[in-house]
């Protein structure tokens, strides 16, 4: 059986588009739009701010806005039996204490443009059941019969000669470096002897290229620097679709012509930089590359030990400047804004290197900003997890709800709606059980890192499976990748960040309410991991390496209450 991933509705032709794993389109028009959802009892989702906020319901896989006449977002499911088994489960958990005559002005309310009474009246007569009686009693064959008899009314057979699918292949592209996406990156697409340009959002990702029916092809070209092209690939009508990773090892950047030398009686003095702890960095290995010694970088930065840990922050060499400790990460950028110092700091983690002439003494040759490739997103895990320092959700809403910050609307200030006030994508708070926020803060991390985040809408429960032209799936977990698990209420998504003592260690959000750097959930299951499309050549790489292993008592004096170490999740934190 085909499964499919995700759709989407395109109000304006009434057309659902239904996309399998492999990246295969299949377009549902005419017939009723119950059935182009297969929604066969029309269920929405309840709205928060003008967008979809689903509480309960799980094996969606989009939704389709119409309005009805005010505006509502209808599920989408991947199968006609997937909706119907909502349908039910969502008779008895919001209708079971009720009986049909209570339901039914609930389930379909004469706002909607509905006739409760003659509602009621069809479906006692074709189901044969009283009005008075009591849904929660019902054995399922009883259930089936309400379900068919909502799935008449609701018109799931209506206009049924109308009804048509169409499959289509088609082919998704990203372009990366190996382990960034790469943006605005162009592409020449070539069709019946005409040419034309796509461009790359800003994540890497190019609009899908259908594939061409009958003998016709396509090509994709990309254009070289020295004025050549180079065929990527060729589409056919047999061609399959799939999600096809650009490798570009292309790195752009500008030397300074103007004259490096020093002023007569200048004294050479190295620059104070930073570096940031990389996962498999010792003391003694920064120490080595930076051509000074432990001893030295101990005492620029205060350490008590030759621990370090991922993220951490250090000065190399203190000439020149104010010398104490080593920079906090909650310290990195606190006069910036909350959107510029996340972007600043995933494009250029580390100051610029220098590279010299006449056997590193000489003139710079050129001063080249290449962005860090291990996990960029994790530096702004790390940052929020230090800022907060294990302030529970309530605290951290008022200014920094990453419900919010995964959409361009909101980051821009929201927009204006038409009852006044602001109206924001997302949910109003992070607050609250019905307000799970995991998946949120992944997609923040990553987004502030340039990499592509999944829909908003989609929870834990499908974040990753549902997205493939986003992620995939890794055999064993590296520094940075989604862990995905199952447990009670749903699932969880979360970063790998190390290990202590030989146990895994994760840093999430809304873990215990807030960002932690703790051990998985043991009654976790199902896990499995994840990385960006655009890092996976990369991540082929790490796992061939072994996780860090976290000095947890460097790490708690920048992280405090964000490291929660403990033998069972219900304990207080012990660090020792």
């Amino acid at each position: 059986m085909t499964e499919f991933v995700k759709a989407t509705y395109h109000r304006d032709h009434k057309v659902a588009e239904f996309v399998t794993k492999e990246g295969r389109r299949l377009l549902r028009e005419g017939g009723s739009l119950c059935w182009r959802l297969n929604n066969c009892g029309n269920m929405s989702s309840p709205v928060v701010n003008g967008l979809p906020a689903p509480q309960k319901t799980q094996s969606y896989i989009g939704f389709a806005e119409v309005n009805n006449p005010e505006p509502h977002f209808f599920f989408i499911f991947p199968d006609y039996e997937t909706g119907k088994a909502e349908l039910k489960k969502s008779l008895k958990r919001k209708y079971g204490k009720k009986t049909i005559a209570e339901t039914v002005p609930k389930y379909a309310p004469q706002g909607d443009g509905n006739d409760p009474q003659h509602y009621l009246d069809m479906v006692t007569h074709s189901t044969g059941f009283s009005s008075d009686a009591t849904i929660g009693d019902f054995s399922d064959a009883d259930l089936n019969k309400l379900v068919n008899a909502i799935q008449t009314m609701e018109g799931y057979d209506k206009d049924i000669r109308t009804r048509k699918e169409t499959w289509i292949d088609a082919t998704s592209l990203i372009v990366t470096n190996g382990s960034q996406p790469i943006p605005h990156a162009e592409l020449h697409v070539e069709h019946k002897g005409k040419s034309t340009i796509i461009k790359a959002d800003k994540f890497g990702q190019f609009p899908t290229i259908p594939h061409p029916q009958g003998d016709d092809y396509t090509v994709i070209r990309q254009r070289l620097s020295n004025g050549t092209s180079e065929i990527l690939k060729v589409l056919t009508r047999t061609t399959p679709s799939g999600f096809f990773l650009l490798v570009s090892e292309m790195i752009y950047a500008k030397a300074s012509t103007m004259s490096h030398a020093a002023p007569a009686g200048a004294e050479s003095i190295k620059p104070p930089h930073e570096y940031r702890v990389k996962p498999s960095d010792t003391l003694a290995k920064i120490a080595a590359q930076f051509k000074t010694t432990e001893d030295e970088l101990k005492k620029i930065n205060q350490l008590n030990g030759n621990g370090v840990f991922p993220e951490q922050l250090l000065w190399i060499d203190g000439k020149g400047i104010s010398r104490g400790y080593t920079v906090p990460i909650v310290q990195i950028s606190h006069l910036m804004s909350e959107h510029k110092k996340a972007k600043d700091l995933s494009t250029i983690p580390n100051n610029v290197p220098v590279v010299r002439s006449k056997g590193g003494k000489g003139a710079p040759l050129a001063l080249v900003p290449v962005s860090r490739e291990i996990a960029p997103w994790m530096i702004i895990a790390a940052y929020e997890a230090a800022l907060w320092q294990g302030k529970k959700e309530d605290v951290i809403t008022k200014t920094q709800n990453f419900h919010r910050l995964v959409t361009d609307n909101d980051r821009a200030g929201g927009v204006e709606s038409k009852a006044g006030g602001v109206k924001y994508d997302g949910n109003p708070t992070l607050a609250g059980d019905a307000n799970a926020w995991c998946a949120s803060f992944v997609n923040y991390c990553l987004r502030e890192a340039g990499y592509s985040p999944a829909p908003t809408g989609f929870m834990s429960s499908h974040f990753c499976h549902n997205n493939p032209d986003k992620f995939v799936k890794i055999s064993k977990p590296v520094y940075g990748a989604i862990r995905y698990c199952r447990r009670d209420g749903g699932g969880h998504v979360c970063f790998v960040y190390g290990t202590w003592k030989g146990k895994m260690l994760v840093l999430g959000g809304n873990q215990h309410d807030t960002i932690l750097i703790e051990y998985p959930d043991p009654t976790s299951k199902g896990v499995e991991y994840f990385v960006p499309i655009a890092y996976q050549k990369f991540a082929e790489k790490e796992q061939e390496k072994w996780l860090p292993e976290i000095d947890i008592q460097s790490a708690r004096k920048y992280f405090g209450e964000a490291i929660f170490i403990s033998k069972s999740r219900d304990e207080k934190p012990i660090y020792n």
